[in-house]
């Protein structure tokens, strides 16, 4: 819950999403913050609560991590359970390969993830920094792979321009 999940939780919650928002973090001090802050409806430290309910994720963590935290996700979702998933980081590529390449060999085909980088941020960071207009008109990159499901597009795109964002759809080579 930084500067891209606190913006994005503020956005939605002012374009009229209806359903609960949660932070999923590792500090709880920067939870209560976004707590204050109306950014989230809930907020937790503990992964399994924080993602075993959740319809859709968005991991805004450093690019590095990404492929990390879908396979952490992967561990805690109900068998079955439909999930879409994305991220918000900048290198697409070896994110959405490595990803891809993990959910097919596991047949996870109840997890749907497709990449996005919203081009949208600030000189300041973290949850305090957020404001409920950052992806106002900023271009939206969503980048889905050959495996990528039509539903998984569809979604993603769909709270992208809900926040405001300009989306646009293409190969992660394409965006790197």
């Amino acid at each position: 819950v930084g500067l891209i999940g606190g913006s994005l939780g503020l956005a939605l919650k002012e374009n009229g999403f209806k359903g609960q928002i949660t932070g999923l973090g590792r500090r709880r001090e920067t939870l209560n913050i976004a707590l204050e802050r109306n950014v989230v409806d809930f907020a937790t430290t503990d992964f399994k609560s924080g993602v075993e309910k959740a319809d859709l994720l968005i991991i805004g963590t450093p690019v590095s991590l990404i492929p990390q935290m879908v396979k952490r996700i992967s561990e805690q979702v109900p068998p079955k359970k439909p999930l879409f998933v994305t991220d918000a980081g900048s290198v697409k590529t070896q994110v959405v390969r490595e990803i891809d390449n993990f959910l097919n060999i596991q047949n996870y085909t109840h997890i749907h993830f497709v990449g996005s980088h919203p081009m949208a941020g600030s000189e300041r960071t973290g949850v305090t920094a957020a404001k409920t207009n950052l992806f106002n008109n900023a271009k939206c990159i969503v980048t889905p792979s050959m495996h990528t499901s039509v539903a998984a597009i569809q979604v993603v795109t769909e709270v992208w321009k809900c926040v405001g964002g300009n989306t646009i759809i293409i190969s992660p080579t394409d965006h790197d």
